[in-house]
């Protein structure tokens, strides 16, 4: 039989390799036999050397293993589209609460499918037996004994598609979401970490997914949201001739907005699935939080009594992005140990729990918006319990939760059992509510511990003692970690005139690493570690870490309070994981901050990535010098004097060249970030619609700007474009493009602009109102009318609160005036435009009214490619692959250096048709291309 195999086709053996692995749910785990193992590393090996095959050759494993390891030691010395496309990512870490092992995910392209990427959870430890972290780079070849890593136990990956990983509270096991052969939603399962087989531990009885779960303490009970709306049945059918395709929506939407219910669960697994036991659901007091009824984040109190969560009043992403509050509540987990064994679908029993904690709400009618602020869950107990933190924004038009507050939680026996918000006097500030009209000088709940004034963002937080917090804070485009401290239990807290004492991190080989994420043991408040309030001023750290030398990845280190001082001191750093070793023999750009000066004199600073300069060896020769100190830019109206002086031309300064003295001054790309609330690190930036060290490698400077309205440099500088959208900020840009070419290394005749979402608005405006500075853009999902955009978004209480604070109706003609399409008669730059046939955040007719626009306007070159199943970004691999591949093309055709500028703004678009490489044959086993080519 196994003859068979080796000589069938590709397609037969991979249905043959799934059904083996169908019942086990691993990956490579369920081959039992001899010929089964080798058959799954031989054809995963074969994949990862010549892509998917269509004739399995009898080629022998060590012959395999030699050219894998060929393969992954040369890495080859150019970088393609597949290269990015193709490259995995760490995206999630948690350390185990004794601090012994590491379960982490990476997100693993379906390179030969074309679908979205997969999600791999392994589990590692993190000291050897002596104690010593040990780095285990995980997808390296072990040369000294010849083996591939797939058949290395503990860097094969436990479990395919798990999510919202989370340590039991002994080690012993881990918990997470999946949705495995036979579930019709996802449920909970636990795996214990001697690679036994995953086994279900509860699902909804709504018959819906679960979003989002929480372990106790004591590791006897899960809490789990779930959607409150029970699972329809199949409709009968409408015979109705004149109503069956019709949909009525009223005034009120059709049908009311849905919420989501919190349920309360045994931790065991399922012993008899046919039996399980049916999960209990936990009822709000809707008298103390009145429409706040959707639950998000909950997390349980150390002492496993309470549970404290964030409550909105719907599902709906603009209530969950702009209106959550905290709810502490007291839950009888008594009640949940005895529930019976029932009948699957029987609707669940009821506890009904007690309000320990709300944020007060302003009664309908005076509520005004006055307490809305972005929060960033989930919150974070203290060790003994009195006390909450949250990341949260200073108000209603801070752009994002940006600072650390701190809430102290009363006594159970504080709390006024009769309370309602018709039974306290007016004036009243009860933990509860505060009576029938709030009061006049009323401030959100809670004491922000970060400084008013700070110049940064607080990103995550982790409780390591009552009275020390470690924080992540964004600072400027890069990355700090800090300790606060705290008073003493009891002690009323006072804001902070300090953001923190920076700990003390041991240096890295090669270049910053900047933090994504943090996980110590013997903590509260980490994903995927529900805590062990035993830290004693020793602990390990799993951080989540990405330069500009490699995308994200995990490490690990030994931590411990400084001596004689309050802050901790970071040992033993090292990298864990290399998720793509080929990158090690790939020629990585120089990269580096700068700062210029806008025209209104604000310092704006972004990241520059260097072309790469190869000689006739291949290697990355020596970058140009550095960059010389910004100056202050004057205003004109003239595009020729914005980029460079008339005395002076393409590659000058003052009549002296100022180029690199072997190579011409070189086309840029301008990247612009979304949001516009977001920001680039000086880190690991290129993705599929972000061209980085694609565009190096073939001689391009890349910038990526942090222009004001972006984020890690405090609430003042985020809100500095408020009310003027596609003003000042987008000037910004035009001022950094200009500082570039004064330096003589930019040539301002080939200057393309791209970016998505907010960075797709920038690339429209750069084709539109700004169409004589950037003689290329292509648009990603952006948008091009904020008027109709406003009304069809689904955030439009962020979109009105943050970005314009006001009305469309208060400010019409502003929205006109900041819409590309206003400027259209300006337009002379081709643009490539693509969108996501599905995408809710912007809707994909705003790249349809700019490219019909730009079509009946006639002398504009442009395209569009509309992505089926594609939302707001891409997640399907050949969507990802066209895309790339399309943008660098589009750019290479009107930004080249033979043609005039005249000349190539003539230039007809390139064919619609993409080679995406390789044989006829790879290129069909990339299905989910677009098919739409407008």
């Amino acid at each position: 039989m196994a003859s068979g195999w080796f000589s069938g086709g590709l397609g037969r053996m991979a249905r043959a390799l799934r059904a083996m692995r169908a019942p086990s749910r691993f990956r490579g785990l369920a081959l039992t036999s001899t010929a089964g193992a080798a058959l799954g590393m031989t054809l995963a090996a074969r994949a990862e050397c010549d892509g998917a095959p269509k004739n399995f050759p009898s080629e022998s494993l060590d012959a395999i293993k030699a050219k894998v390891q060929k393969k992954r030691r040369s890495g080859g010395t150019t970088w393609t589209s597949r290269d990015v496309c193709g490259l995995r990512t760490a995206f999630s870490a948690a350390i185990s609460p004794d601090g012994r092992y590491i379960a982490y995910s990476v997100l693993s392209p379906d390179v030969v499918g074309g679908g979205g990427s997969k999600t791999l959870l392994y589990v590692v430890p993190y000291k050897n037996e002596e104690g010593v972290p040990q780095e285990l780079l995980h997808g390296v070849p072990q040369e000294e004994e010849g083996v591939l890593p797939y058949s290395v136990p503990h860097l094969r990956p436990h479990v395919v598609g798990a999510r919202r990983v989370s340590w039991s509270t002994d080690s012993s096991g881990l918990y997470f979401l999946a949705r495995y052969p036979g579930d019709q939603v996802t449920c909970v399962y636990h795996m214990t970490t001697a690679a036994g087989e995953p086994l279900k531990v509860t699902e909804s009885p709504t018959g819906k997914s679960i979003i989002d779960y929480t372990l106790s303490p004591c590791g006897n009970h899960i809490a789990f949201i779930s959607s409150d709306v029970q699972r329809r049945t199949k409709r009968k059918e409408n015979k109705n001739k004149y109503t069956e395709h019709t949909h009525v929506v009223t005034e009120t939407s059709g049908r009311p907005f849905k919420t989501t219910a919190l349920f309360l669960a045994p931790a065991a697994p399922v012993i008899h699935p046919e039996k399980p036991p049916i999960p209990t659901r936990v009822e709000i007091p809707k008298e103390m939080t009145g429409d706040y009824r959707s639950c998000v984040n909950p997390v349980f109190s150390p002492d496993g009594a309470s549970l404290a969560m964030f409550l909105s009043p719907s599902t709906q992403v603009d209530h969950q992005i702009m209106r959550k509050r905290l709810c502490v509540l007291e839950v009888p987990l008594v009640k949940v140990q005895g529930t019976p064994p029932v009948r699957k679908g029987t609707r669940s029993a009821e506890v009904r729990a007690k309000v320990r904690y709300f944020d007060p709400i302003p009664p309908k009618g005076h509520e005004d918006r006055k307490g809305w602020a972005k929060v960033r869950g989930p919150p974070v107990w203290s060790p003994d319990g009195s006390r909450i933190a949250y990341i949260r924004g200073t108000g209603p038009h801070d752009p994002k939760f940006s600072k650390l507050f701190l809430v102290n939680i009363p006594d159970i026996s504080d709390i006024p059992r009769d309370a309602s918000p018709a039974s306290t006097s007016a004036g009243a500030t009860s933990p509860l509510s505060w009576g029938k009209y709030p009061p006049v000088s009323w401030e959100y709940p809670g004491v922000s511990v970060t400084p008013r004034d700070y110049e940064g963002h607080v990103e995550r937080i982790a409780f390591l003692k009552n009275d020390l917090i470690l924080t992540q804070n964004a600072e400027g485009c890069d990355v700090k970690l800090r300790t606060v401290r705290l008073p003493p239990p009891g002690v009323p807290i006072k804001p902070s005139q300090s953001p923190g004492i920076p700990v003390v991190v041991p240096g890295v080989s090669g270049a910053p690493v900047q933090w994504h994420s943090i996980s110590v043991s013997g903590s509260t408040g980490n994903p995927g570690n529900p805590g062990n309030p035993g830290f004693s001023g020793t602990g390990s750290l799993c951080l989540l870490g990405s330069s500009p030398e490699h995308p994200l990845e995990v490490y690990a280190a030994d931590i411990r309070e400084s001596r004689g001082g309050p802050g901790l001191v970071m040992e033993s750093l090292c990298r864990i994981t290399n998720s793509n070793p080929g990158l090690d023999a790939k020629p990585r750009p120089r990269q580096e901050v700068v700062r210029w000066k806008s025209r209104d004199g604000m310092e704006i600073e972004g990241v520059l990535m260097w072309p790469i300069l190869t000689g006739a060896s291949g290697k990355n020769r020596d970058s140009p010098p550095p960059l010389s100190s910004p100056s202050p830019s004057s205003s004109s109206s003239s595009a020729s004097s914005l980029l460079t002086s008339s005395s002076s031309s393409p590659g000058t300064s003052g009549g002296k060249s100022t180029c690199h003295p072997v190579d011409t001054c070189h086309p840029l790309i301008v990247v612009v970030h979304g949001g516009p609330e977001s920001h680039c690190r000086n880190e690991w930036l290129t993705t599929y619609s972000r061209p980085g060290v694609l565009a190096a490698s073939t001689g391009y400077f890349v910038l990526y700007p942090n222009y004001r309205g972006s984020t890690g440099r405090g609430v003042s500088f985020s809100q500095a474009d408020q009310a003027r959208l596609a003003k000042e900020q987008f000037d910004d840009l035009l001022e950094g493009v200009r500082h570039l070419v004064s330096q003589g290394y930019v040539d301002p005749s080939r200057v393309g602009i791209t970016g998505g979402s907010y960075g797709g608005y920038a690339s429209a405006w750069g084709a539109t109102a700004h169409s004589d500075f950037y003689q290329a853009s292509v648009m990603c999902f952006g948008i091009s009318d904020q008027v109709s955009k406003s009304m069809t978004t689904d955030i439009p209480t962020e979109i009105e609160s943050v970005h314009w604070r006001k009305t469309i109706e208060e400010a019409y003609d502003d929205y006109v005036a900041s819409s590309p399409l206003y400027y259209l008669k300006r337009a002379r730059t081709p643009i490539l435009i693509s969108h996501g046939a599905n995408d809710k955040r912007v809707p994909p007719s705003q790249s349809k009214i700019l490219f019909n626009a730009l079509k009946r306007k006639g002398n504009v070159p442009t395209r569009m490619v509309l992505y089926g199943k594609e939302g707001h970004g891409y997640k399907r691999y050949a969507n990802r692959l066209d895309h790339s591949l399309r943008t660098m093309r589009w750019f290479n055709h009107y930004l080249r250096p033979d043609m005039s500028e005249k000349d190539r703004r003539a230039l007809s678009p390139p064919r619609a048709e993409v080679d995406y490489g390789g044989t006829q044959r790879r290129r069909k086993s990339s299905r989910g291309l677009p098919k739409s080519r407008l």
